[in-house]
């Protein structure tokens, strides 16, 4: 976009201490005005502080375009805590994840195979468990589903919901062809063994080896996946098999640590699957594995909602600690930081209160206890290992309640556009007087100018 230069008048006047302001005037009649910038808190204000800045100004259909000199501009997020999730869960079959969803504490409402082709009746879920049926039966025009997550639902699939990924997701995942179902790649025997490969996952569960049970020998095998998606099973497999019913996979040789549970996000939203599902026989580490991909799912948006409080502090997340936690149980989660000079750390949950401490290195040591969700910036951090250990002291009648711990390292942001009179401004860490400008436009490129200081003490 061009901009046109502006004819400006400077006069700098002193009205509030710890503040001064520049102001400017275009001279085009009928352009923008800049009237006032405010600040909240007025200054002085302390080091590495959160200040409100919101501008007065006339005229319509305007761009903001904001800067400072030092420190982190960054919009106004008006909501960030999730609301009360709605779950819905086809009719038990060949699966039962509905049986999980009972244990976990967490209430739903059944629904039929049909219903997923209607996006009126779906519209209002938030999440949607889809349970493996010999009924399933999927066509291009239930395109419902599809469009539900991309605009932010979280699916779980099982067993034979992959019917649902080939038909609408056919790049991310690839099955075994022409029909999973119909070569048997397990045929020596009902259970494998299977390495947990996600630490998120291996961090929750307190294990990262399981054996896991098929029941009948058979299984939709994953031969394929994007780099766009996360693993967190694989199991070894033996693919004797008939050349004629499984097309592309190869016959007669061992295949190694197969992927049996993945996800990935599509558009807002977020797809989990699993061919390893609810059935008899299983042992009590099979169950507490079901329970988490079965909280993996509720607790993507509260991993959107911490993503967006990151985003609000001016860091960005690069690392995220998915799990569930029972009501005064204590957690302990262990990771390392190099080479990053600043972090935040959010920990948000479906409801509840919590008690943290964390120990960094250093002289990094903080106790928090409150409701959720819990944010915590840490400024100059050394190389080395965090210990963050929670207990959820409350966690309103959940018998396993999804949470997430989230880390967010800092990005460096000096200017934004934006199309409100409001922006936050993270002061930088080094007392100083420091500025942020606006310079407004309308459709027409006639605009005004101002630049505002704060004392930083």
């Amino acid at each position: 976009m061009s901009r046109t230069t502006l004819a400006v008048i400077a006069v700098i006047l002193f009205l509030v201490p710890g503040i001064f302001y520049l102001t400017g005037c275009s001279e085009d009649e009928g352009s923008p005005r800049i009237l006032s910038i405010n600040f909240d808190p007025e200054g002085p204000v302390s080091p590495n502080t959160d200040v409100h800045v919101t501008a007065d100004v006339e005229g319509a259909n305007l761009t903001y375009y904001w800067s400072v000199t030092d420190g982190i501009v960054r919009e106004i997020a008006h909501s960030a805590q999730a609301e009360d999730l709605t779950l819905a869960v086809t009719d038990a079959d060949l699966d039962d994840i509905g049986h999980t969803l009972d244990g976990l504490g967490f209430e739903y409402e059944t629904i039929d195979l049909e219903t997923l082709g209607n996006p009126f009746a779906i519209a209002d879920y938030d999440a949607i468990y889809i349970n493996s049926s010999d009924d399933i039966s999927v066509v291009a025009s239930d395109l419902a589903i599809r469009s539900w997550v991309q605009d932010g639902g979280s699916l779980y699939a099982s067993g034979k919901a992959c019917e649902y990924l080939i038909e609408f997701w056919p790049d991310v995942i690839t099955f075994a062809e022409p029909d999973p179902y119909v070569g048997r790649p397990n045929t020596t025997s009902d259970w494998m063994f299977a390495d947990i490969v996600s630490d998120s996952a291996a961090f929750n569960l307190g294990f990262d080896e399981l054996i896991l049970t098929y029941p009948e020998y058979a299984w939709p095998p994953i031969v394929d996946l994007d780099i766009s998606t996360s693993t967190y099973v694989r199991a070894n497999a033996s693919s004797v098999v008939a050349i004629e019913l499984i097309t592309n996979l190869p016959v007669g040789e061992d295949f190694e640590l197969m992927p049996t549970a993945v996800s990935f996000e599509y558009g807002d939203g977020f797809v989990l699957y699993t061919n390893h599902h609810l059935t008899s026989g299983m042992d009590i580490e099979e169950e507490e594995l079901l329970d988490y991909l079965a909280t993996v799912v509720i607790a993507h948006p509260i991993v959107r909602t911490a993503h967006t409080l990151i985003n609000m502090a001016g860091y960005f997340p690069y690392a995220d600690y998915v799990g569930s936690v029972m009501e005064d149980v204590e957690m302990e989660l262990v990771f390392t930081v190099m080479e990053v000079e600043d972090i935040y750390i959010v920990i948000n949950a479906l409801d509840g209160t919590f008690a943290v401490t964390v120990d960094g290195p250093g002289d990094i040591l903080q106790d928090v206890e409150g409701s959720i969700p819990m944010s915590m910036a840490f400024p100059g951090v050394e190389d080395g290992t965090w210990t963050i250990t929670f207990t959820a002291t409350d966690t309103k009648g959940i018998d396993r309640m999804p949470f997430v711990v989230s880390i967010g390292e800092r990005s460096e942001k000096g200017q934004i556009v934006t199309t409100v009179p409001e922006v936050i401004w993270r002061t930088p860490f080094v007392p100083d007087t420091y500025a942020i400008t606006l310079e407004v436009q309308d459709e027409q490129f006639r605009g005004d100018k101002w630049t505002i200081g704060i004392e930083v003490e």
